[in-house]
C-alpha cells in the first residue's frame, strides 16, 4: 500500500535505488539532497531511520538498506527495471488535479474573475509583471476556480527548477503522470494532448521563456481542448497568447489623509495587516498606524511579496521601527515563510533571480538606472547609459519586457522608473561598481542640462526633483564635481523658489558658494545663486543684515555685467525688502528706478511690473489715490495676456498689486469692490498653488476683513495663514498670523489674551526684522492694554507705533493711530477731550490728504461723539460729510455705526 514519505526522505531513497547494489557515501548523499546547505550527518541518519521504518527493512527478515561502516549506505533489496512506453491518461480518464494550495488571496478577485473569463474564451493567458507581484497566487486562484469545468484536469508545472531547457518537454511530461526516457518527447505529449480537455498552468516561465513559447504554441494549435495560463516575468509573443500585466496591489495616493476605516479599503493594506506576525502582534489600527502602513504599501510599490516580507519584521521590530528599515538596503534580506520557495525567501533572492537571466549588457545598463530617483524619460535614459540612441531604446525595452524596469505612458513621451526594491538592490552593485561616479557624473550634468533649458512646466519640472536632490548630493561628495553642483543649483534654484522649498534651496545656494569660495578664483553663477540665496534667506531667516547685502551684491554684479534684466529682479527683490523692514520712503525710491530700466528696455512685462511696484509703494506710504492709479495702469496693460508670468524675486508680483489694490479701494471708500478683490486675489493666488504667494494674499487681505467687521471670515483666513505658514516653515509669516489672531482678539475684547499673543507676534517679527505690520500691531496692542485699565501702557504703545509709522516715511495707517491714541487720551482724563478734539481733527485732514475715506469716516465717529464735550466742535457734519463718500458697503461696521450716528443726532 502507498507509504507517506518526506521530501527529503524521498530523494535519499531514489539516489539509493538508482545506485543500488553500489555504496554511497554520506557526503554524496548530503551534496545531494542538501545542496548549499551545511548540515550534520544526524540529519542523515534520522531519515534513513525513518526509511527504514516505512520499508519494513528487517521485519521478517527483509533488508533493503545497509550501513557500511565508513563508507556510507547501500541499497540492497532486488531492484527491477521496466521499459515504459510513453503514454498519458487515456481521453476518456480524469486527470488528476496537481495543484498546491492557494494561501487567502487579498485585492485580486476582479482579476481571477477576468482571467477565467479570458482563458475560458481565448485558452490562452499569459499573467506577466515583476517578481513577487502575486502572479503564482493569481494563477493558482484561476486554475482552483476553473477546475470544476475542467473534470479535475487540472495540471500545475513549476518550472522555477528547471536549468536546461531540453528537458522542457520531459520535465512536463513527468508532471502530467507520462514516464519517459527519451530527451525529446514533444511529439508524442502533444499528440497524447491533442484529444483531451484540460489546463495547463505553466509557472515560472521566465528562465526558459524560448523552450516554453515554442511547446505551448505547439500545444495551443494541436490541441483544441487544452486550454493554457503561464506566469512570467516577459510575455512569451506567441500566437493566440493574451498577455494580462498584473497590477500591484492598491496603495493609497500620497495625498490622502486615511481614516484607519478607509486604509482598510486598500488591498495592499489589508495584505500587511493579515501578515503582520502572529495574531498577538498585529498592529491595532489607528489613524496614524494607517498612514505608516500606508507609507511602507506605497514605498514598497504594491509588492505583494515585498509588502509580506515586511509585515513580518513587525512582531520583531515594531510598526514604526519597520517603517525605518525600509531605508535600510538590508531589508533585501529580510526573511520570508519556510515554505516558500528558494527565490521568494528574500527580496535579494527574488531580484537575483531576473538578474542572473540577463544578458550582460542588459545587467550593465540596468545597474546604471539606479543612479535615477523616481522616473525618467528616454533622454535622461540616452544620457546616463552612454549607449547609441537605437541601443538605449531597445535595451529599455527589452528590460520594460523583463518587468525590471516599470513604463507610465500618462503623459506624452513615455517615462519609466525602476521599483524601489529593484532600485536597491541595482543600486547596491553600482555603489560597488567602478562605474559609479562616471554614472553620477552624467545623470547630474543631464539634469543641469534639463534645468537650464527651462522649457518644462512646473509639474514636469517638480517630477524630476527626486534626481536634482540626488545630483546635487553626490555633486557636492568628496568625489563629486563642484562645476556641475554650481550650475544644478543655480538651474534648480527658481523650481525650489516655485514649490516653496525655501529651506533646501537656502542650503544648496549657500553650498554652492562656500564649496566654490573654499576652492579659490571666480564663483561659477554667483549672480543666481545669490539672488536665489537672498529670497530664500528672506523668507526662511527674516530680513537680515546678510539678505539686504546678497541683494546689494547682486546688483553690483548686475550692473558691472550691464544685465539690465538681472538688475530689475533684484531691483524687485530690493522692494520686497525694504516695504518688509518698513522703509516705505527708500522703497519709492527703488520702484522708480525700476520704471526707469524697465523704460530703457521697453519690455512691456517690466513696465506692467513698474506700475503695480509704485503702487504698492504709494499705498503704504499713505498716497491712495496715486496708488490706486498705478494699479489700474498695470492691470489694464496686463488684460491683454492672463498668463504673464509675473514672477519675481519669490514674489508673483500679480498677487502683490491684487492686495495692494483691495486695500487701497477699502480706503478709497469703496468697500464692497474691496471685498471682491480681496477674493479675487486669493483664488488667483490659490490657482497658482505656491504656498508664499497664498500667505502674501492672506496676509495683506485679512486686514480688509478686520476693517469690514467680518471677524468670522477673518478668523478662518488667519487660521489657514498660520497652518500653511507652519507647512512651509515660514516663520515671519507664522508670527503675522499670531499677530493677527492676537488682534481679533482685542476686537472682541478678549484683551489678556489679545495682549499676550500680540506680544509674543512683535518679539518674534523684532527679531526677524519683519517691521511691515510693526505700527498696526502695536497700535492694536495699545488698545489692549487699553481695556485691561493699563492707560499709561497704552499711551506709552501708541506713541510708540506712531513715532515707527513717521520713521517709515509716512504710514498709511497714521490716521488710524492718532484716532487711537485721541481714545486713549479720554480714557487718561476727560480733561483732555479738546486735545483730543485737535488731534482727531488733525487725523481727519491727514485722511483727506492721503485719499483715504476709510479712515475719515471712522475718525468723524469718534469726533462727532467727542462733540458733547467740546461744543466748538461741529462733529456730526464732519461725519455726514465723510458718510457722503460712500455708495456702497453700508452693511460694512463703520458704515453701521456712522448711519446709527447720523440717525441719533438727528432726532
Amino acid at each position: 500500500m502507498p507509504q507517506r514519505i518526506g521530501s527529503r526522505a524521498l530523494d535519499i531513497l531514489i539516489a539509493l535505488v538508482e545506485h543500488a547494489g553500489t555504496v554511497v557515501s554520506k557526503a554524496e548523499l548530503i551534496a545531494r539532497v542538501w545542496p548549499r546547505v551545511t548540515v550534520d550527518e544526524s540529519a542523515l541518519r534520522a531519515h534513513i531511520k525513518g526509511l527504514r521504518r516505512v520499508l519494513g527493512d528487517g521485519q521478517d527478515g527483509a533488508r533493503y538498506i545497509t550501513n557500511v561502516a565508513g563508507r556510507g549506505y547501500c541499497f540492497v533489496a532486488p531492484v527491477a527495471r521496466e521499459e515504459i512506453e510513453p503514454r498519458l491518461a487515456g481521453a476518456g480518464e480524469a486527470m488528476p488535479a496537481r495543484l498546491p494550495a492557494v494561501r487567502r488571496i487579498v485585492g485580486r478577485d476582479d482579476v481571477v474573475r477576468t482571467l477565467a473569463t479570458q482563458l475560458l474564451a481565448g485558452r490562452f493567458v499569459s499573467v506577466v509583471g515583476p517578481g513577487g507581484i502575486g502572479k503564482t497566487t493569481v494563477a493558482l486562484a484561476v486554475a482552483h476556480a476553473l477546475s470544476d469545468k475542467f473534470g479535475g484536469a487540472v495540471a500545475f508545472i513549476d518550472l522555477s527548477l528547471l536549468r536546461d531547457p531540453l528537458l522542457l518537454p520531459s520535465s512536463v511530461a513527468t508532471a502530467l503522470g507520462f514516464r519517459v526516457h527519451e530527451q525529446d518527447c514533444t511529439d508524442a505529449l502533444v499528440a497524447q494532448l491533442a484529444g483531451r480537455r484540460m489546463l495547463l498552468l505553466f509557472d515560472n516561465c521566465e528562465h526558459v521563456i524560448d523552450s516554453v513559447a515554442a511547446l505551448t504554441e505547439r500545444i495551443a494549435g494541436s490541441a483544441e481542448g487544452v486550454h493554457i495560463l503561464t506566469t512570467s516575468r516577459e510575455a512569451l509573443r506567441v500566437e493566440g497568447e493574451t498577455v494580462h500585466a498584473l497590477s500591484p496591489l492598491e496603495v493609497p495616493a500620497p495625498a490622502d489623509a486615511l481614516t484607519a476605516d478607509e486604509a482598510r479599503g486598500f488591498s495592499a493594506i489589508t495584505l500587511f495587516l493579515e501578515r503582520a506576525g502572529p495574531a498577538d502582534a498585529k498592529p491595532v489600527l489607528s489613524n496614524a498606524d494607517a498612514a505608516v502602513i500606508a507609507d511602507i504599501c506605497r514605498r514598497l510599490d504594491g509588492n505583494a511579496l515585498a509588502i509580506e516580507l515586511a509585515a513580518s519584521q513587525v512582531a520583531s521590530h515594531g510598526l514604526q521601527g519597520t517603517a525605518k528599515l525600509l531605508d535600510d538596503r538590508f531589508r533585501l534580506a529580510w526573511l520570508g515563510r519556510r515554505t516558500a520557495s528558494e527565490r521568494h525567501q528574500t527580496l535579494g533572492a527574488l531580484i537575483d533571480w531576473s538578474y542572473n537571466l540577463l544578458s550582460e549588457a542588459e545587467r550593465r545598463c540596468f545597474l546604471r538606472l539606479a543612479v535615477f530617483v523616481g522616473d525618467f524619460d528616454l533622454d535622461a535614459v540616452r544620457a546616463v547609459l552612454a549607449e547609441p540612441d537605437g541601443r538605449a531604446l531597445d535595451v529599455i525595452e527589452r528590460l520594460v519586457s523583463k518587468s525590471l524596469v516599470a513604463v507610465g505612458i500618462e503623459r506624452e513621451a513615455p517615462r519609466y522608473r525602476l521599483l524601489e526594491t529593484t532600485r536597491a538592490f541595482a543600486l547596491d552593485r553600482l555603489m560597488r561598481s567602478s562605474d559609479q561616479d562616471d554614472v553620477a557624473r552624467r545623470h547630474a550634468g543631464h539634469f543641469a542640462a534639463l534645468l537650464e533649458r527651462r522649457d518644462e512646466t512646473l509639474r514636469e519640472v517638480e517630477g524630476d526633483l527626486g534626481n536634482v536632490r540626488a545630483a546635487l548630493c553626490w555633486a557636492f561628495s568628496p568625489s563629486g564635481d563642484i562645476r556641475i553642483g554650481a550650475r544644478l543649483v543655480a538651474a534648480a534654484a527658481p523650481v525650489f523658489l516655485n514649490l516653496a522649498l525655501l529651506g533646501e534651496c537656502h542650503h544648496w545656494c549657500a553650498q554652492a558658494i562656500e564649496a566654490q569660495r573654499a576652492r579659490g578664483g571666480a564663483i561659477d553663477k554667483e549672480l543666481q545663486l545669490r539672488e536665489a540665496l537672498a529670497i530664500a534667506a528672506m523668507f526662511t531667516r527674516g530680513n537680515s543684515a546678510d539678505v539686504q547685502s546678497a541683494v546689494l551684491r547682486g546688483l553690483e554684479l548686475a550692473t558691472a555685467a550691464g544685465d539690465q534684466m538681472f538688475q530689475l529682479r533684484l531691483l524687485a527683490g530690493r522692494h520686497i525688502f525694504l516695504t518688509r523692514i518698513a522703509n516705505f520712503k527708500a522703497a519709492s525710491d527703488v520702484a522708480d528706478q525700476y520704471r526707469a530700466v524697465a523704460e530703457s528696455l521697453g519690455d512691456e512685462l517690466a513696465l506692467i511690473t513698474a506700475d503695480w511696484m509704485l503702487g504698492i509703494a504709494h499705498h503704504l506710504a499713505g498716497r491712495q489715490a496715486e496708488a490706486q492709479a498705478c494699479f489700474d495702469r498695470g492691470f489694464a496693460r496686463a488684460a491683454h495676456d492672463p498668463d504673464l508670468d509675473t514672477r519675481l524675486f519669490g514674489y508673483d508680483h500679480r498677487i502683490r498689486a491684487r492686495v495692494g489694490q483691495a486695500r487701497c479701494l477699502w480706503l478709497r471708500g469703496q468697500p464692497e469692490r474691496a471685498i471682491q478683490m480681496t477674493r479675487l486675489a486669493i483664488d488667483e493666488a490659490c490657482q497658482l498653488g505656491n504656498p508664499v504667494d497664498i500667505c502674501i494674499a492672506l496676509i495683506y487681505t485679512t486686514p480688509v476683513l478686520l476693517w469690514r467687521g467680518d471677524w468670522s471670515e477673518a478668523s478662518r483666513q488667519i487660521d489657514e495663514l498660520i497652518r500653511l505658514a507652519d507647512q512651509h516653515c515660514l516663520a515671519p509669516y507664522h508670527a503675522v498670523g499670531i499677530g493677527f489672531r492676537g488682534m481679533l482678539a482685542v476686537r472682541r475684547k478678549q484683551s489678556e489674551l489679545g495682549v499676550s499673543l500680540l506680544g509674543k507676534a512683535l518679539d518674534t517679527l523684532q527679531a526677524e526684522n519683519h517691521l511691515i505690520q510693526d505700527a498696526v500691531f502695536r497700535g492694536a496692542l495699545a488698545e489692549g492694554l487699553l481695556q485691561l485699565g493699563r492707560t499709561a501702557d497704552a499711551l506709552a504703545m501708541i506713541d510708540e507705533a506712531i513715532g515707527r509709522a513717521e520713521v517709515s516715511g509716512g504710514s498709511m495707517d497714521q490716521p488710524e493711530l492718532m484716532r487711537l491714541k485721541g481714545k486713549i487720551l479720554l480714557a487718561v482724563s476727560a480733561s483732555n477731550a479738546g486735545q483730543v478734539a485737535a488731534l482727531l481733527t488733525d487725523a481727519v485732514e491727514l485722511s483727506r490728504s492721503q485719499s483715504s475715506p476709510g479712515w475719515e469716516l471712522r475718525i468723524a465717529i469718534d469726533l462727532a461723539r467727542l462733540g458733547k464735550t467740546s461744543p466748538a466742535l461741529d462733529g456730526e457734519r464732519i461725519l455726514e460729510d465723510a458718510f457722503n463718500h460712500f455708495v456702497d458697503g453700508f452693511d460694512t461696521a463703520d458704515l453701521r455705526a456712522a448711519r446709527l450716528r447720523l440717525r441719533t443726532a438727528s432726532r
